[in-house]
């Protein structure tokens, strides 16, 4: 399973709206709450084996699936 996949998977299995879509494009919304994101953070840490540092926990960093897999690139390039 690619990046992209187990991103997808874990947003679409952790989601709490009740209107949320069965798939997940690059540019869809992802909808993280505060809380959302550390718990995702701690997700992408383990899973990938990259830092998230306290400044890059902005919410720009975590609106899309294409703004994640970014952000988790630059981590596996660095």
């Amino acid at each position: 399973m690619n990046i992209q996949e187990k991103i997808t998977e874990y947003i679409l299995a952790n989601r709490v709206s009740a209107d949320a879509k069965a798939s997940l494009g690059l540019e869809d919304p992802l909808g993280l709450d505060s809380l959302s994101i550390i718990r995702f953070v701690s997700f992408l840490e383990e899973e990938f084996g990259v830092r998230v540092e306290d400044e890059e926990l902005v919410p720009e960093n975590f609106l899309t699936l294409k703004q994640v897999m970014e952000l988790v690139n630059s981590k596996k390039q660095a």
